[in-house]
């Protein structure tokens, strides 16, 4: 068998858009057993715990809860943080979207890293009372933050492209957001493990 690896011309695309095709399709995991978040309680566990991830947690210096992702060319531990932001930064560019929306927006460090630099208007929902203080504190008029349950509220709009990083799979009712697909966005990512296909 001949081996063409040596042959191909060498990728020279940052490593964020080289890797990003392995991220558009998430395989089920089959010894996982997913459990109903109510949402009542997962804004409680945040309302509780969010002090303690940002003091303690590992991207408490970079402002994310979502954890690191260590994709390929990924060197330092800031870097994977900010791995799936640069996906979605690309993301955004090539799909030319003027206005973002961040379902379960957290303390808004992914809003405003994805933002930073770009005219890109930016909204971010949260379940949560402390991570919508704290990401209005952070972004100001760089975004709008509201606090709703994005699985059974109406969500605003319209929008360009809606995101999700790590919030899905704590949601009463994916299924529900994907079905919203619409008249939330015409482009839909998720960065979760138990991601859903939208309707």
């Amino acid at each position: 068998m001949t081996r063409l690896a040596a042959q191909e011309p060498k990728d020279v695309r940052p490593p964020f858009q080289r890797s990003r095709e392995s991220l558009h399709h998430v395989s089920p995991v089959p010894s996982v057993r997913l459990v109903r978040f109510e949402s009542a309680d997962v804004a409680r566990y945040y309302d509780q715990n969010t002090a303690n991830f940002l003091a303690r947690g590992q991207g408490g210096a970079q402002g994310t809860i979502h954890r690191a992702v260590w994709g390929e060319g990924i060197g330092s531990r800031e870097q994977a943080f900010h791995f799936v932001h640069d996906l979605l930064r690309a993301r955004i560019a090539e799909s030319g979207a003027r206005r973002i929306l961040d379902l379960g927006c957290g303390v808004g460090a992914s809003l405003e890293h994805v933002l930073h630099g770009t005219e890109v208007a930016g909204i971010g929902v949260t379940n949560s009372r402390v991570h919508t203080e704290l990401a209005r504190t952070r972004l100001g008029a760089r975004a709008t933050i509201l606090e709703l349950d994005f699985c059974s509220d109406p969500l605003p709009g319209p929008v360009d492209l809606a995101f999700g990083i790590e919030s899905f799979v704590q949601a009463a009712d994916a299924e529900a957001v994907g079905g919203k697909r619409g008249t939330a966005g015409r482009t839909f990512s998720t960065f979760d493990r138990n991601a859903v296909k939208p309707k």
